[in-house]
């Protein structure tokens, strides 16, 4: 049996819910489908909130939403790395300010390119040989040109602001598509989603 471990990072907290920084959150709870309420439950051993889907198949899938706020999220995803469990087999699911919005980007084994909570979990682990889903957040010009955000108080409150109704009203169809995203992940592996979805970004 196959063991993944898939985990979207993000803020705890009603607060944090719409932010732009909390997307890669806000997907991997809808991937649990429509019980993800009541599939997921706090798990106070590695302070987060996780859920272990039902595949009748040969996948076991464990869902990790952090709840140590997202410049710690390492410690949350390190208890499951104290076996056997191998590292290539996590997939982490986040914001990404170097992609415009409305595009999504497989990747693996490269640096957390400035992002704090993929920084952490390199830490934390002592690698960086995982999958990544970067859904992009950063702001674009009329024409569909990524814009570039200067100045850190700029760039924070960018990613801790809500979404714009233009953007919400888009954010299904992107969050469908991380769903088809980590099922091809899971079932195919990850070259094989990287052919077939970053072609399209």
């Amino acid at each position: 049996m196959q063991e993944w471990i898939i985990v979207g990072l993000g803020n705890p907290g009603d607060a944090y819910e719409k932010t732009r920084h909390n997307v890669g959150r806000r997907a991997v709870f809808l991937f649990a489908g429509e019980d993800a309420a009541q599939v997921f439950a706090r798990d106070a051993t590695c302070n987060a909130t996780t859920a272990i889907l039902d595949t009748q198949g040969d996948n076991q899938i464990t869902l990790v939403l952090p709840d140590t706020f997202m410049n710690h999220s390492g410690a949350s995803v390190a208890p499951f790395f104290r076996g056997a469990q191998k590292e290539t087999n996590l997939i982490v699911v986040y914001d990404d300010l170097d992609i415009s919005f409305g595009r999504i980007k497989i990747s693996f084994g490269r640096n957390s390119g400035g992002h704090k909570g993929v920084s952490s979990i390199i830490s934390t682990l002592g690698t960086k040989d995982f999958i990544r889903v970067r859904i992009g957040v950063a702001p674009t010009t009329p024409t569909g040109e990524k814009k570039v955000l200067h100045g850190e108080k700029k760039v924070n409150d960018f990613l801790l602001g809500n979404f714009t109704t233009r953007e919400e009203k888009k954010l299904p169809e992107l969050l469908t598509q991380v769903h088809a995203i980590l099922n091809c992940i899971i079932h195919k592996g990850y070259t094989h989603a990287m052919q077939k979805y970053n072609t399209r970004t």
